[in-house]
């Protein structure tokens, strides 16, 4: 769901998380990602657990963050942010 993938060279492999956010962004107002969202925002409201997954260690530097961050907004769903340890 909500995936872009013409953001990744120029973003998140290159380390320009600004030029990663904004086209992300960008992404996000389509009606395509839109309409993504709007299902899972009724997947979210109906109480189904939901788990985003991404490679970042740091949340900050996730574009998925953004749909956890829109998720809260359209629902109040909680957003915890899972990490494993490192060794």
């Amino acid at each position: 769901m909500v995936a872009c993938t013409s953001m990744r060279p120029s973003g998140s492999r290159t380390g320009r998380l600004d030029d990663l956010f904004r086209i992300y962004e960008a992404h996000l107002a389509t009606h395509e990602a839109q309409e993504q969202l709007d299902e899972l925002t009724a997947i979210v409201r109906s109480g189904t657990r939901v788990c985003l997954l991404c490679y970042e260690r740091d949340a900050g530097h996730c574009h998925r963050r953004r749909i956890a961050e829109l998720m809260r907004e359209r629902t109040g769903a909680v957003v915890t942010d899972l990490a494993a340890r490192l060794l």
